[in-house]
């Protein structure tokens, strides 16, 4: 009797390739899925925080303006015109870390009006034995009189200002 065949093999609806290629697109697939779900916490979490940031700095923006006008200077008066100027009046508004305070010249008798020849600087503080009369020169809020004298048209002006503090060249309100 002759030799007996093997019956053929039958092949397989699947290679081989592709049974070994779904057994690790299975793993890797769900380790992308993971990471990805893991990115997108991360990315929401950012978005989140970029929010609040951009919050964060338009409050920011908007109390500057309170920040500066909070800041305590030393009030300084500069001369820049070619006239005298006489200080008649000064009222300042400050703080010394806890309260509020207001200095009034006209309450101190031992206010002297400040005079600046053309191109001179003073610092404006007050120094006293009258309670109430005692300052150091800070400042936040001020307000002022004072005349302007021209000696060669023999004339006159006066003025009254009134304002925060800030924004002067040298921090040194300047007179022109």
């Amino acid at each position: 009797m002759g030799k007996a065949t093997a019956p053929p093999k039958k092949r397989s609806v699947f290679p081989l390739s592709a049974m070994i290629a779904t057994v690790i697109a299975i793993p890797v697939g769900y380790w992308a899925f993971s990471n990805y779900r893991r990115w997108e916490a991360g990315r929401k979490i950012d978005a989140a925080f970029a929010a609040e940031m951009a919050a964060l700095n338009e409050s920011n923006n908007k109390l500057s303006n309170v920040y500066d006008a909070l800041q305590v200077k030393t009030y300084q008066v500069c001369n820049k015109s070619s006239d005298q100027i006489t200080v008649e009046w000064v009222s300042a508004a400050y703080h010394d870390g806890r309260t509020v305070k207001v200095f009034d010249s006209d309450r101190c008798t031992e206010w002297k009006p400040l005079v600046l020849a053309a191109g001179d600087n003073k610092t404006v503080l007050m120094r006293s034995s009258q309670p109430g009369c005692n300052w150091n020169g800070d400042v936040m809020y001020y307000a002022m009189r004072y005349v302007q004298e021209n000696e060669a048209d023999e004339k006159y002006k006066i003025f009254t200002v009134v304002g925060p503090y800030q924004n002067f060249d040298r921090d040194c309100y300047p007179f022109q």
